[in-house]
């Protein structure tokens, strides 16, 4: 006796299933340089559109580059949901100098450099990186304690994002 399932040609089995083979986490970081003052790390956050972008990315529908370096001035705590800064201030975007750099293997960790300077007297408070000159999608964002500058200051951002299993 057959205990066993007999399918006919017509018939039809499916089975939802995902499997999952590996776990990829993505770290960040973002680190701010004030001339004469020196690095400075601060909460970052690695925002939803940001991670839907780096999987447009790996499917090649998404075409554009995360290079584009802002900042804010307006107060709040940066989170995942966020697809902006808070208040963006009004000087251009800084055109980031990408590269591959090492924080565990070879390689792991997309680096993005740019630095902004100040138009006029304000206070820094947040900052992220977007993949255009305005608006645009933000991959990654981070806030900090006000940082109080004049006219012709500057901060460069450090932004990273890191494969690590």
């Amino acid at each position: 006796m057959n205990k066993g399932y007999v399918f006919a040609e017509e018939d039809t089995i499916s089975f939802g299933f995902f499997l999952k083979l590996l776990t990829i986490k993505l770290a960040v970081s973002l680190a701010l340089a004030i001339p004469g003052v020196g690095p400075m790390l601060m909460a970052t956050q690695f925002v939803d559109v940001g991670k839907q972008w780096v999987v447009d990315k790996m499917d090649d529908s998404q075409a554009s580059t995360m290079n584009r370096v802002a900042w804010g001035t307006g107060a709040g705590t940066a989170g995942e949901t966020d697809t902006t800064l808070f208040t963006e201030a009004s000087e251009t975007r800084a055109t980031a100098t990408l590269s591959q750099v090492t924080t565990t293997i070879t390689g792991d960790t997309y680096q993005a450099v740019g630095t902004i300077t100040a138009t006029g007297i304000k206070t820094i408070t947040n900052a992220g990186l977007f993949d255009a000159a305005s608006a645009g999608n933000m991959l990654i964002k981070g806030d900090f304690t006000g940082i109080p500058l004049l006219s012709g200051d500057s901060i460069e951002f450090t932004f990273r994002l890191q494969v690590d299993q």
